[in-house]
Parts: C-alpha cells; sequence; structure tokens
C-alpha cells in the first residue's frame, strides 16, 4: 500500500485497477481477522468505499499459551505455580490432572505442599475432595 498524491494505491490486488472517487466520504478502514496476511480494496457499489486489511498483533489471536508469571514458577515452581492458577474455580484432583494432562498422584503432593503452605484448602463433597485457593493463595496468584 502506498499513499503518493492523495492517492490510496494497493498492489496486489485481484481487482482490476480502478480510480474510485470518495466525493468527501473519506475511505472506510476495516480492520479484520479474516483477511490476513494481506489487505484489500472494497470499492463495489453500493458499500462505501474501504480498505479492509490485518491490525498489527493480529497473529496472537492463535497464540494458545497465557503469559507466563516468572516470579511465581520461580517462587513455587512451574508445576505448582500452574496447579495454583488452575485453581481459578475449585475442582478436585483427577480435575486437575486432566485438564493439565499429568498424573493424579503427581497433583496430590503439588496439592499436599500448596495446602501446608496455606495457598489452598480441601472440602469434602461425597467421595470427592474438591480444592480452591485460600484468600493467601489468591493473592499470591494475583
Amino acid at each position: 500500500m502506498s499513499w503518493d498524491a492523495g492517492a490510496l494505491c494497493v498492489h496486489p490486488t485481484r481487482k482490476p485497477a480502478a480510480d474510485v472517487e470518495l466525493a468527501g466520504r473519506g475511505p472506510l478502514l476495516v480492520p479484520t481477522a479474516f483477511t490476513w496476511p494481506v489487505a484489500w480494496p472494497r470499492t463495489d457499489a453500493p458499500w462505501d468505499p474501504a480498505l479492509v486489511y490485518p491490525p498489527p498483533g493480529i497473529g496472537d489471536l492463535w497464540h494458545a499459551e497465557a503469559p507466563r508469571d516468572e516470579a511465581l514458577e520461580s517462587l513455587l515452581g512451574r508445576r505448582r505455580a500452574r496447579v495454583l492458577r488452575e485453581l481459578d474455580r475449585p475442582a478436585s484432583t483427577l480435575d486437575l490432572a486432566r485438564r493439565l494432562g499429568v498424573s493424579a498422584g503427581g497433583i496430590n503432593d503439588h496439592l499436599k505442599v500448596l495446602r501446608q503452605a496455606g495457598l489452598v484448602a480441601g472440602r469434602r463433597e461425597g467421595r470427592e475432595v474438591i480444592y480452591s485457593r485460600t484468600e493467601k493463595g489468591e493473592a499470591l496468584v494475583t
């Protein structure tokens, strides 16, 4: 794309070259994730002339990994920090193991340490123990 002598030029495009008179309307800028990585001019009537483009940082939409809190990981260890973060909603040992893709025994060991530190608490519901963050654990995560 280039702006030259009051004209917006978009190259390459599949549309045939055309001069579009804006008649004082100004070009409409349309950011969208669905055009990545190219921009294209919309010049078809009855729509207002527009430039459809991918906004900066659009690739981050598909970046699944959450930002890491390295201080929390340094303090607790990577796995325990993940367990503590995952308790944003209460869960059993098996639920946590499934969510994190690790063994229930490993999760149980981490929960024991987190419970001893006062960061999580468990309550029995039938045959399961449901764990949640304590106020201390909540403060540490936030």
